[in-house]
This record gives structure tokens, sequence and C-alpha cells, in this order.
């Protein structure tokens, strides 16, 4: 599932606005519904965001960021492909359980 699909079941199931979900999460309407297009108005591309904003997204929505994860896959739109956070995911991913707990501890993730 695309981050834009799960971002329009999450306010559909929970009956809220774009404004309501970018009060919750602390991050503009206008991002929300950037989000929710799913495209770049100014490329035409996929939107890509950074990790801050999927925390932003998950703390509020009430979940993990793994959680979030695992429901949008691990697709290319999930962040861009150059950037620092796109490599410190992949090096996530590949690491063993310990690891990934130890991870999830220092950056206080649940």
């Amino acid at each position: 599932m695309k981050l834009s699909d799960f971002v329009i079941q999450y306010r559909t199931e929970n009956d809220i606005s774009q404004r309501e979900l970018s009060r919750r999460c602390g991050v503009s309407h206008g991002l929300i519904s950037l989000i929710e297009k799913g495209t770049n108005p100014q490329t035409g591309k996929e939107m890509a965001q950074d990790l801050d904003t999927y925390k932003k997204l998950a703390d509020g929505m009430g979940i993990t960021l793994q959680y979030l994860f695992e429901q949008i896959g691990d697709s290319g739109s999930v962040l861009n492909p150059d950037s620092e956070d796109q490599k410190i995911l992949v090096a996530y991913n590949r690491a063993d359980e310990y690891i990934k707990m130890a991870v999830r501890k220092l950056l206080d993730i649940k």
C-alpha cells in the first residue's frame, strides 16, 4: 500500500479531516494534502518524505513507525533513495533483531 492510500484510509476509518490529521501530526494541512495526492505537483513524480515526517505521521496516528513502514511496504517511494534517511533504513532492515531492538530503544521508538 502506498503512503497516500494509508493516510486516506486512516482518515476515512477515523472520520477526521485533513486539517485534524495535520494538527495531530504537527505538520501542515498542505503536506497532508500533497501526501494524499501522492505526486509532487512540480515534478509529477511520486512524493518522497523524510524520516521525521514519517515519525510525525506515526505519532499523530497513534501507531508505531515500524507499523507504518510495514503497512506501506518497502517501496522506492518511501524515502528519497539518495537521502541519508533511506540509507539508514536500508541498514536497519538488513540488521538482525537484536540490533533493531537496540536502535528502537536508543531512538525511543515502540
